[in-house]
């Protein structure tokens, strides 16, 4: 999906559908057939109790903001980053806060419900991307290091864009996600919450070269830090709009042939100010 787990903290990212609204992940990203919020889907009359659902919990983005990063792909494509990357495609493009993994549907409601009852009280705050950053390492036949996640021209591995004024209220969010899903068997994350919007990944098959040339044309956009841990510079890159955080949504991922479909389970209203 649009955003999966991406080693380096609690990161990941993917996106919409709903009632024949779709989404879809095809082999370069992912496609989504409609736009605007995901419509609740309940699972009533659905097909078993015990069908194991593909969830996780994340923050819709608008319009604009996935306007803003389709130019940003546009703008990067045109710099020379594209060879050996799978661009996400940015209606596709959401802000994960917590992957559940495969769940049997009928814990659907305790899920609901946890989070029904940490998120009451939370409220809407307003949230800036801001910035471009990589993540390097992981498994690839074409390295090996000793420190698999240290930043080096030939293991990029992610291109994401990072949060700015927000980004503290966002990880409060989280943790509230957090603190309602760990007592009920969902693993707790192992390292600090760090947002951010995937733009594309690295193919697996991509050859040293190919990194090495894609990181030359990544560079000016990026940090300079030597650190893999999501390091990105807002100096470096136009700034993107604000936007509103004004709820967070339970999503099923569906793998098909034809890529991965996307549907809300159910939104939970975050208090307006």
């Amino acid at each position: 999906m649009g955003g999966e787990r991406a080693a380096c903290g609690r990161h990941r990212g993917a996106v919409e559908s709903g009632s024949r609204r779709v989404a879809r992940a095809g082999a370069g990203g992912e496609k989504a057939d409609g736009e605007g919020a995901l419509p609740v889907a309940r699972h009533g009359g659905e097909s078993g109790a015990d069908r194991p659902l593909r969830l996780f919990v994340a923050v819709e983005l608008p319009d604009e903001v996935k306007q803003a990063l389709d130019e940003a792909i546009a703008a990067l494509r045109q710099a020379g980053a594209d060879a050996g990357l799978a661009w996400v495609r940015p209606e596709a493009i959401h802000l994960t806060l917590k992957f559940l993994g495969p769940t049997p549907a009928a814990r659907v409601p305790t899920i609901t419900a946890a989070l029904r009852q940490a998120l009451e009280g939370a409220m809407s705050f307003e949230l800036q991307p801001d910035g471009l950053g990589t993540f390097h390492g992981g498994k690839n036949p074409h390295f090996t290091r000793r420190f698999p996640r240290e930043s080096r021209h030939d293991n990029v591995r992610v291109l994401w864009v990072g949060f700015g004024p927000g980004a503290e209220r966002l990880a409060e969010l989280a943790g509230r996600v957090e603190a309602a899903l760990v007592p009920h068997g969902f693993p707790a994350e192992r390292r600090p919450f760090a947002g951010h919007l995937t733009l594309a990944r690295v193919r697996e098959q991509a050859d040293r070269a190919t990194r090495e040339r894609l990181w030359r044309a990544l560079e000016p956009y990026v940090s300079r830090g030597t650190m893999v841990v999501g390091r990105f510079d807002p100096a470096r890159v136009p700034r993107f709009p604000p936007f509103r955080v004004a709820g967070v949504t339970l999503i099923e991922s569906t793998l098909t042939p034809a890529g991965a479909v996307y549907r809300a389970v159910e939104t939970f209203a975050l208090a307006a100010r």
